[in-house]
């Protein structure tokens, strides 16, 4: 299980670094936008964007909880914000 502390280290690094979620279930979530987690007391929101849209677009979210997450990955730094 990965905590809120984790998270909040993650997303609020500054210059923001693209990073993966990797879930319990085999999900993975990729936040390459800062924008699009928001951090709660006991789950996250995490925003999926519109795909090949060039706005930052939200097209649905999720809601996972921190028990159902089993690490943090850093990705590589080829991996730009700008890209998707």
């Amino acid at each position: 299980m990965v905590d809120q502390q984790e998270i909040i280290k993650y997303w609020k690094q500054r210059p923001f670094q693209p990073f993966r979620i990797y879930m319990v279930n085999g999900d993975v979530y990729v936040i390459r936008h800062p924008e699009l987690l928001m951090v709660g007391p006991t789950y996250l929101v995490i925003g999926i964007p519109v795909p090949n849209h060039p706005l930052l677009l939200c097209d649905h979210v999720d809601r996972p909880s921190y028990e159902e997450i089993v690490r943090l990955e850093p990705l590589p730094s080829s991996a730009t914000v700008g890209s998707s």
